[in-house]
């Protein structure tokens, strides 16, 4: 009968469920896992905070000086890389180099420097806070192949969701005001590929934008520039590459354009910017019906 009674005990003690004790060893293991863990996402949040900080401060001009634009007659216009689809870059031509590459003021820059191939001479940069303002940094590069970077033009667009852009270079208080650099402009367009640029220059006291060139033609087949009668013609730029070669066109502007050479690239640049917004808002507004 006792042994009954312990086989019983037994299998009442085989059921009763075993309590694990924990040992300190273990919980200081556990308590170094999630503080290794807490300290990990801390890192990484600070890393991305560092990062978006370099980006900021390398793509805001205000760390640059100004400076007049010395864009040559002709260069290559493209996207600067796969990933940055609204950052674009200006190169020079090799057989552009020597022949039209000016010195404008800018005594510390020696055009025998650059070597005879592409040569990057300014980004078109989208503003880090606001896309609708794009800056102009120019490169200016020493004797010793070092470079330097300066700030030459602002693009402001009316907005995102009209054809209409403000370009103002940031040296024209500076420099001669005789000189096409110093004025303020304005580019208007359609969609029928046509539009205009304006002008205004203090030298003549002028309180209105006055038309100044006419254009036509698509930004991706190419563009051609002329006088307001349309006989004259002022430059043009050609059929963009494959989206491999990163969109390149070359860009050629006559020295008897009322403009500096700059501004097709700048008005390339806004309306592939404002084609591409409107082509994302019609996708979003077919998904949404």
């Amino acid at each position: 009968m006792e042994n009954m009674e312990n086989m019983e005990n037994i299998e009442n003690f085989e059921r009763v469920p075993l309590i694990s004790q924990e040992s300190p060893a273990n919980r200081n293991i556990e308590k170094y896992k999630k503080w290794c863990c807490i300290c990990g996402i801390i890192i990484i949040i600070i890393s991305i905070i560092i990062a978006i900080t370099i980006f900021v401060i390398t793509i805001t001009p205000e760390g640059y000086s100004n400076d007049i634009t010395i864009i040559p007659y002709e260069y290559q216009l493209r996207h600067d890389g796969f990933f940055f689809k609204f950052n674009y870059v200006i190169e020079s031509l090799p057989t552009e180099l020597r022949s039209n590459f000016k010195n404008k003021n800018d005594n510390k820059f020696k055009q025998n420097s650059f070597p005879n191939e592409f040569t990057r001479l300014a980004e078109i940069i989208p503003n880090f806070w606001s896309f609708d303002i794009f800056t102009v940094q120019e490169y200016r590069y020493y004797p010793n192949d070092t470079f330097y970077k300066v700030s030459t033009a602002n693009v402001k667009m009316h907005s995102l969701f009209t054809s209409a852009i403000d370009i103002t270079f940031n040296a024209a208080d500076n420099i001669d005001p005789e000189l096409i650099e110093a004025c303020e402009y304005k580019i208007t367009w359609t969609w029928i590929m046509n539009g205009y640029i304006w002008r205004k220059c203090k030298n003549s006291n002028e309180q209105e934008f006055t038309k100044v060139s006419y254009f036509k033609g698509f930004t991706s087949w190419g563009l051609e520039f002329y006088d307001l009668d349309g006989n004259i013609k002022y430059g043009y730029t050609s059929q963009t590459d494959f989206w491999w070669n990163h969109h390149k066109r070359v860009v050629v502007v006559y020295p008897s354009a009322p403009f500096p050479p700059i501004i097709p690239a700048l008005y390339s640049v806004c309306n592939n910017y404002v084609r591409d917004l409107n082509n994302r808002n019609s996708r979003n507004k077919r998904i949404d019906n």
